[in-house]
């Protein structure tokens, strides 16, 4: 039961129910897969490297489009289906470090932004830890000293 004194008191205590309710609601759908776009644009203005944004759209269609993580609603995202995910991105692709970072900055960052936006409390991804020395595809360097090259 509600009581207020006046009549357009109780009106705007309703809205506002309402209005959080439709935010709530609005907010349980999102996924990484619509805020991909809007995450992309914030970046965007956030540098001038344009070869960065586009190799991270590139990235976005190899390693996400199409997958099951994408239309996971954010706050049904916990740490197992992201190391899962992870995990599994790595030995499909046969990763090394570089690319592995690279590849998972948009969901590692998108997810910070879904927090910024208030979408979820904290990122999921934060608490997914790799082990380097065993998963990762290890690239022999070569060296070269003096435009010689040892093996």
């Amino acid at each position: 039961m509600i009581v207020k004194s006046h009549k357009e008191d109780l009106l705007d205590y309703l809205i506002n129910i309402y209005e959080k309710q439709e935010k709530d609601n609005s907010i349980k759908d999102y996924t990484p897969e619509r805020i991909y776009p809007d995450w992309k644009s914030y970046k965007e203005i956030h540098t001038t490297a344009k070869n960065y944004i586009r190799r991270i759209d590139n990235d976005w269609k190899k390693y996400y489009v199409g997958t099951d993580i994408i239309k996971k609603p954010h706050k049904q995202l916990k740490k197992l289906d992201l190391d899962t995910w992870a995990h599994q991105l790595i030995q499909d692709n046969n990763m090394t470090k570089k690319q592995y970072y690279n590849a998972t900055i948009i969901m590692r960052q998108a997810l910070d932004y879904a927090v910024d936006l208030g979408i979820i409390a904290e990122n999921p991804f934060s608490a997914v830890h790799i082990d380097g020395k065993r998963m990762f595809r290890q690239e022999k360097k070569n060296r070269c000293y003096a435009g010689i090259s040892k093996k």
